[in-house]
């Protein structure tokens, strides 16, 4: 099938890189560890790794099916289902998208009420903040690659700062390893997934990627990235903060809510 995306409207491949990373990290990064630790406990950066890896197979199977039709999803599914049918799934992946995003909003803004303004009211925060959000994406596709560009950039330096914490850390934190059963780990491996979620995004941008075919590297490299990291930032807490520690947080925000 031919791609109708004129090319003033597309973006070079190596930007799938910067496109898959951000939309797969964000306020996420702040409190996943405490979830995770609930299944596999100390092995839990076992299940952090396997799921980087099921995504990326997932990710190869979405790529799969965009290479050989060379359009989205919305097409794909008119293709292969028929209008009406077709149509039907467009319309759940379209709720789903929605209450994605509706979802990691929700949970942004609750960071900046805790963080930084407690007083603010829900509302308010949304009133200053969704005016900027229409703006961005009513700039186009290109717009957005931008951002999420400078979305990985920019706090790429904070990175180092994971160190100091390493340093001051107790490696038997995270020893003995493999000290858990498949069935815990697997419960880790659950719920890291929904972390990794945004990558089938691609599904919908791919035609606005110029000679798609070629960007597949720039995708698992992304994929790679975001894997790497998560992996070490739950070492990192798991070296610096004890099992019971984690434990006792997530109590006392139980308590608190």
């Amino acid at each position: 099938m031919e791609n109708n995306v004129k090319e003033q409207f597309q973006v070079s491949p190596s930007f799938l890189f910067f496109l898959i990373h951000s939309v797969q990290v964000g306020v996420g990064m702040l409190g996943f560890q405490r979830y995770i630790v609930k299944g596999g406990g100390h092995d839990a950066w076992i299940s952090v790794i396997a799921s980087g890896l099921a995504v990326s197979v997932l990710f190869w199977m979405c790529f799969y099916v965009l290479k050989r039709e060379n359009t989205d999803v919305i097409e794909i599914h008119r293709l292969y289902f028929g209008k009406w049918i077709g149509n039907l799934f467009n319309i759940i992946l379209c709720l789903y998208f929605f209450s994605f995003a509706i979802t990691i909003y929700r949970t942004y803004i609750e960071v900046l009420q805790v963080w930084m303004f407690p007083r603010l009211t829900t509302w308010s925060i949304s009133l200053i903040y969704l005016p900027l959000i229409y703006y961005i994406i009513s700039g186009g596709f290109r717009v957005i690659t931008g951002i999420a560009f400078f979305g990985v950039v920019l706090p790429l330096p904070l990175f180092f700062s994971l160190f100091y914490p390493l340093s001051l850390g107790e490696v038997n934190n995270i020893l003995p390893i493999l000290d858990h059963s498949f069935g815990e780990l697997f419960t880790s491996f659950k719920t890291m997934t929904f972390s990794y979620l945004g990558f089938e995004s691609i599904l919908f941008f791919y035609p606005y990627i110029k000679n798609g075919p070629s960007s597949y590297k720039w995708g698992q490299a992304g994929l790679l990235f975001t894997t790497i990291l998560y992996t070490f930032l739950t070492i990192v807490t798991f070296v610096y903060f004890s099992q019971g520690q984690l434990f006792k947080n997530d109590l006392a925000d139980a308590h608190n809510g």
